[in-house]
């Protein structure tokens, strides 16, 4: 993606940024900071984050940090006087404050321009945002109810399966509970309340068939940092009641007969079997979609969906890549048919591309489309971090899942990544050559995910450069215990290495574990 700002591009895929049509040289480290405050432009990131997505959980002292700003401020004309892009919040942390207009649209956006997957998904659950109550009479309240509305708005915008409906303040009583009954499904509200230095908030989720809540939720934060602590409140609320409605919708959709299912319903179903990431109920989810398919149901997340399964099976070494590359991108094909921008479809091609072509440069263009159309898609920055992995792009790599990793409350789709995110960063740290590192993050991968198969190949590749071959050849009997049929999978399951040496080195590795 290209972001542009002022007389500045930043583009990501080609790692550069540039000014008046040259390039301006920077570190890695400069350039994957000033991607993370540019994609994390809506909010003010902390040093905590900034330490996780650059350097990637390692210990660096604040004056290094302090150093990467001040070089990314000069990358860009800036500096530490004036402010004008990248601008410090005392004891709060660091906000990219300059116009970004993207690529796709040429256009100054507050609010992402996201393709809402929810048009496609017939029965797609509703949510009414009323206006946040103010408890006292103060104008203090009244401004921060205000921007609390306005910023829990945004962070719903990055749900793409959840039609948000948001009344306006109004002394109209229609605007209530009672007025969403036939417009929502769910609705969020709360109230704010000044207690002499302290700013009380408090919000809830309602059922609006039954009046039950569903979920409610209580923060606090000192009265003098509202304006940095009210964004990260907004999109904690965002993110729990994205959950707790999927979560309901889950259970809903259960006892719903297979012929009375509406598109979204089937969507759930399938979802919550396929995010086990385990093989029977894959291909449960796989005869559910197929049966949609047969039936004449033509949405582009069913076909992107049952295309996304398919290539999920080869990557985790269940099924051959020539029995089912051309279904899959046959599936792809008619999604996109239906719907060229449906991000689900270019994210199940980018997928393709990568796992059935091992094609890594064109699974990221398909990526990046589907990150223009949909910004909280974070299956597509894990499989873009997979990417950079394998073409030797390390720093990237880590960006990437860290990027992942923050937005997977948001995505369906990413809910089954439990522990995908420390494999990539294992696999990015055997490129790197830091071997004892890439241990570290496997081995906490299979601890979170105990069946994930291509973990516990990071810990064969990595502790056999380590020279640590006692938990090589563990690892390496767990992998022939769940595929079999070795040979095949480690050819078939593993996209092809962009650097011949990185080849060589996983070659080399399963030799020196004990395969032959």
């Amino acid at each position: 993606m290209v972001f542009k700002f002022g007389q500045f591009e930043l583009d990501t895929q080609k790692r550069e940024l540039r000014r008046g049509g040259g390039v301006r040289p920077v570190e890695p480290q400069v350039f994957n900071l000033l991607a993370f405050l540019i994609e994390n432009r809506d909010r003010i990131v902390s040093r905590d984050e900034l330490f996780d997505a650059i350097w990637h959980k390692r210990v660096v002292s604040d004056s290094v940090l302090a150093s990467r700003i001040n070089a990314a401020r000069r990358a860009v004309d800036d500096d530490g006087k004036q402010q004008r892009i990248i601008r410090t919040l005392r004891k709060s942390g660091v906000r990219f404050v300059a116009a970004v207009a993207d690529e796709a649209t040429g256009i100054s956006l507050k609010i992402p321009q996201v393709h809402r997957l929810a048009y496609d998904l017939s029965g797609a659950p509703s949510l009414g945002l009323l206006p946040f109550a103010r408890v006292d009479a103060s104008a203090q309240s009244r401004a921060i109810a205000a921007v609390l509305g306005e910023e829990t708005r945004f962070s719903l915008h990055s749900v793409d399966w959840l039609r948000v409906t948001a009344a306006q303040p109004s002394a109209d009583s229609s605007h209530g509970l009672g007025g969403m009954m036939n417009l929502a499904r769910y609705v969020l509200e709360g109230s704010v309340r000044i207690e002499a230095d302290r700013c009380v908030i408090i919000a809830r989720l309602t059922d609006t068939r039954t009046g039950v809540c569903l979920w409610s939720e209580k923060h606090g934060c000192d009265t003098h940092q509202v304006s940095t602590d009210v964004p990260r409140i907004a999109a904690g609320i965002a993110r729990a009641v994205a959950e707790q409605i999927f979560a309901i919708e889950r259970i809903r959709t259960r006892s719903i007969p297979a012929r009375e299912r509406s598109v979204w319903d089937a969507v759930v179903v399938t979802l919550s079997m396929i995010n086990t990431r385990r093989k029977d109920s894959v291909r449960d989810a796989q005869a559910l979609l197929a049966a949609l398919v047969r039936s004449d149901v033509k949405s582009p997340a069913v076909f992107s969906l049952l295309s996304f399964t398919a290539t999920l099976s080869v990557h985790l070494g269940w099924v051959s890549r020539k029995s089912l590359r051309e279904r899959t991108f046959d599936l792809v094909g008619r999604a996109l048919a239906v719907d060229d921008r449906d991000p689900w479809a270019h994210l199940a091609l980018g997928y393709a591309r990568l796992y059935m072509d091992n094609r890594p440069d064109e699974a990221l263009g398909a990526l990046q489309h589907a990150l223009r159309l949909d910004p909280s898609l974070s299956m597509a920055h894990y499989l873009m971090a997979l990417s950079f992995a394998y073409r030797g792009d390390t720093d990237a790599a880590f960006a990437e899942a860290s990027i992942a990793e923050r937005l997977s409350p948001l995505d369906l789709l990413a809910k089954g990544n439990a522990g995908a995110y420390d494999n990539v960063r294992a696999t990015a740290s055997f490129v790197a050559g830091r071997y004892r590192d890439g241990i570290h993050f496997a081995q906490r991968a299979v601890v979170v995910s105990p069946l994930q198969v291509p973990a516990y190949r990071q810990i064969v590749l990595n502790a056999s450069f380590a020279g640590d071959m006692k938990v090589a050849a563990s690892a390496m009997s767990k992998v022939r215990s769940i595929a079999p049929d070795l040979q095949r999978w480690l050819v078939e399951s593993e996209p092809i290495w962009c650097r011949a040496e990185d080849y060589r080195k996983y070659v080399e590795a399963f030799r020196m574990a004990g395969h032959r």
